[in-house]
This record gives C-alpha cells, structure tokens and sequence, in this order.
C-alpha cells in the first residue's frame, strides 16, 4: 500500500466536494508534472473493484497521494479531474488531468490582443478572464499571487488555447536570461492559482550522481536537433505585411553554420518576433535537452518529488 486515490464527487463552482471512493490496491499508478504544461495521472484496477463505479469520467475530481517512508504521511503528488477510462475483460485504467490542464480546454476571444504589456498583466487577465467563464471549470479555484514582472510582450491571439498563449507570454520572459517563472494551481485546498517570475533556487548542496542518489539514466545529447541559426518568419494579422527575424545562441565556428527556419501566426510587430525568436534559437542551440534521471528514494539520504523538493 504505497499509494493512496481518493475521488471526489463535483461541487460548488466545479470544485471537489464530498468524498466517493478511497482506493489503496491499485495495480499500477502513474502522476506526472510539467512546469507551464499539462500534467496527468493514471491508475489501474480490476474488472471486479468494489469502487469502479465511483470513476466517471469529467464528473469526478482525484487526488493520489504516495507513502512517504520516512514521516510515514501521506504526500499528495497530483490533484485534477479524471478525464476518461478504458476498461478490458481483466482491468481498468483511469486517465485524468491536473487543474492546470482546464486552461487548455478555455479558448481565447478572436481579438486578443496585448500591446507592450508586463508579461504578469497578460498572466493575471488571460486567468481572470478564463476563471470568470460561465460554467467555468475553474471556478472554484482562488487567485494567489501573480508578479506582474518588468518584462514586456506584444502578443496576439484568437481562438487559442488559453494555456498554450499563456505559456507563449511565459516564454518571452525567459527570452534572453535564466528565470524560471511558473504558474501553477497548488495541490492543496483551497487550490489556488500563482504565477511566480522565478520560481525555486539551485540546491549545489545536494549531489545527484550516477551510483549514489541517481539509481538510472537515460542522456540524449540532441545534436540531431541542433541549430546555430534560427529564423523565423511572421505573418501579420493586419494586411499582407511579412517580417523576419534572424537569432543564434551559439557561435557557427564550434558546429558550422546550421540555419532553421520557423513560421510565426499572428505576430503583432518586430519586437515580438524577435523576442519568440530567441527563446526559440536558445532552445535549439542547447546540447543536452534529453535527460531523464531515476532519483533513488528511501529514507536514508534518499530524494523523491514532492518530499521538500520540487525536482526539475
């Protein structure tokens, strides 16, 4: 009994309200996390669980919950709605996505449009708007604290998901430094939603090495991917008016010159443009974009997600 799934039945402002179902004997569970993204869950039971009909599906809020062997508490790992099943003679397997995930299904108007705004005024309208919704699925969930930032953007949308164009703003903010602002709905009630500029710190202290608190590895360089020159071309909403914007990260001296180009919808001026365009040519002149770690858990000295880290 490592883990722990409890339902909610939906309740006021779609929130989760009274309990329906515990579950301590999943056959197998999964809850992943992405910063500014889509997080999801599953998990699996038999044919024959006394609880099965406690899952159904955009009605029914979770929270999964993992053992922690040293305090012996309960740490929450995921919260969200699950989203779907797929059941077979021997099992069932239920999907869900975390809250963050609802801003992906709210669309944009088919005018957005933000003109030299801080990038945390574009975060706090694109959520008040997206909260305020009729029928919202994020109604229930408060507003924490948003930093407007010193950092402007000139952005354009229409019919957009609202995460992905707000993910969009995010992205010029760390156009040219190394911030690491994420927004987020906290996984504890009440679930409130924050965007921070610069998120968390750099932990020298704690030592993650091959044999000790890393138990496996995957390293995928991406050189295949590599671009030391990156352009991008903009299509103006307004008239038939196309801009171009050449960036590199890297010199051409170290892997030659290796151009790529992008094309760019709704781009409202230069400085857009530019500014998406080196978020992008630093994303690709990056060598190593592929690193998948398994961090050895356990009580002594070991490191797990969630256990007074958030690993990234």
């Amino acid at each position: 009994m490592s883990h722990r799934i409890r339902l909610f039945a939906m309740g006021s402002g779609r929130g989760p309200a009274g309990q329906v179902a515990e579950i301590v004997d999943a056959l197998d569970v999964g809850v992943s996390q992405y910063a500014n993204a889509i997080g999801e869950c599953f998990f699996t039971v038999p044919y024959n669980h006394p609880q099965i009909s406690a899952i159904s599906p955009l009605q029914t809020h979770y929270e999964i919950a993992r053992l922690n062997q040293r305090t012996l508490a309960w740490d929450v790992l995921g919260v969200g709605i699950l989203d779907g099943y797929k059941a077979d003679a021997n099992e069932v397997t239920a999907t869900g996505r975390d809250y963050l995930s609802l801003l992906d299904t709210s669309i944009t108007s088919s005018t957005t449009s933000y003109t030299t705004a801080l990038v945390g005024t574009i975060i706090n309208n694109e959520w008040t708007i997206a909260k305020a919704q009729v029928d919202s699925r994020l109604a229930f969930v408060t507003t924490g604290t948003i930093n407007a930032t010193s950092q402007t953007a000139t952005v354009i949308s229409a019919y957009e998901s609202r995460l992905h164009f707000m993910r969009g703003a995010i992205n010029i903010l760390t156009a040219s430094n190394s911030t690491r602002p994420i927004m987020q709905i906290s996984r504890s009630s009440p679930h409130t939603f924050s965007f921070n500029q610069n998120q968390g710190s750099l932990k020298p202290a704690v030592r993650l090495e091959y044999g000790g608190l890393i138990s496996d590895f995957k390293y995928d360089p991406g050189y295949a991917t590599l671009a030391s020159d990156f352009m991008g071309i903009g299509q103006k909403r307004v008239g038939a008016t196309i801009l171009y914007s050449e960036r590199n990260w890297i010199s051409f001296s170290t892997y030659g010159l290796i151009q790529v180009p992008k094309v760019y919808i709704d781009v409202t001026d230069q400085a857009a443009l530019d500014a998406m365009v080196i978020h992008d040519a630093r994303v690709s002149a990056r060598i190593g974009k592929g690193i998948a770690v398994q961090i050895e858990p356990g009580t002594a000295g070991g490191l797990q997600p969630w256990d007074g880290y958030d690993v990234g």
